[in-house]
């Protein structure tokens, strides 16, 4: 509290002050040492998988898992939610690349969202709850950095964006299940296997505006070369 006023009403730990400006890496690193003693993060597991300090995962488009069991409370939103990430797709890569997205661990069973990319470049945002399935055609292209984006608002309106800029704009109506399952990056289960590379995949819980998106893209577009 400061001067009898403002009074914290909850809980505090790990009080730090340091005499000198941290960095970005350096406060990130500081959160991953304390997180597990605040359990009210998401953790992801992975196998298969490889970190480039680029800023990227690779994935092998067979067997590459990345995901939690069980979609948390924080990963569920009938509407009024954001998810985006940078993609690179590797040259030739024919099916569906998941990119992020809800379902049953077998892929098949149920479906929450989904996020991907088809063979011919096509950028779908499947919401389940109203079975919504457009898409944008030949939104990505081979071995280039994307930023891509998928919004629903409150509403139930549902966007597709590619750096920064809206590419689809639906009807109202459409929201999302809500069901208790799994959450992948890089695939869907079993199946849908990405092939490629994918960084700074983001969820929110809440419709990002158009320059927000365009704020994101540019705030970390130099960090995949564009």
């Amino acid at each position: 509290y400061h001067n009898d006023t403002g009074k914290f009403d909850g809980k505090m730990g790990v009080i730090r002050i340091y005499q000198s400006e941290l960095t970005a890496a350096q406060v990130a690193q500081n959160y991953l040492a304390t997180k597990n003693k605040y359990p009210n993060g998401i953790n992801f597991t992975g196998s298969n998988i490889s970190w480039n300090a680029n800023g990227y995962f690779s994935f092998n488009g067979s067997n590459a898992n990345f995901g939690t069991s069980g979609a948390p409370s924080a990963l569920i939103n009938a509407t009024g939610f954001t998810v985006s990430a940078w993609c690179w797709r590797t040259n030739g890569v024919t099916g569906s690349n998941t990119i992020v997205g809800q379902s049953h661990a077998n892929g098949n069973s149920g479906q929450n969202w989904i996020f991907s990319i088809s063979s011919s470049g096509t950028v779908y945002f499947h919401i389940y709850g109203n079975d919504d399935y457009a898409g944008v055609s030949n939104l990505v292209s081979y071995e280039t950095w994307t930023h891509l984006a998928g919004v629903v608002e409150d509403d139930g309106v549902k966007r597709i964006y590619k750096n920064g800029v809206v590419q689809l704009s639906t009807a109202s109506g459409k929201s999302a299940d809500t069901v208790s399952y799994d959450t992948f990056v890089g695939n869907l289960g079993a199946i849908n296997w990405h092939d490629g590379r994918i960084g700074a995949v983001k969820y929110y819980k809440k419709p990002l505006t158009a320059s927000e998106l365009l704020a994101d893209f540019n705030a970390t577009k130099g960090t995949y070369g564009l």
